[in-house]
């Protein structure tokens, strides 16, 4: 798993994304619930999921297998 990224990195990426929100005209932060909820879908999807176990199915044994009667 990639570790966090650094408080340096965090920062600069903040920086950018403001000045790129602020050029098109918009708040520095995203503050529509709407756009909030599609982000955090987004998320939802890309974390792993916990994986369930599957019920274990008893295997037949050989002698389950064997026909039962018949010509001896």
């Amino acid at each position: 798993m990639r570790p966090p990224p650094s408080p340096e990195l965090r920062a600069q990426v903040r920086a950018k994304v403001a000045a790129s929100r602020t050029a098109q005209g918009l708040p520095p932060v995203v503050t529509d619930p709407a756009t909030l909820e599609r982000v955090a879908a987004v998320f939802r999807l890309m974390l792993p999921a916990p994986v369930m176990r599957s019920p274990r199915t008893r295997r037949r044994t050989a002698a389950a297998r064997r026909p039962q009667g018949g010509a001896a």
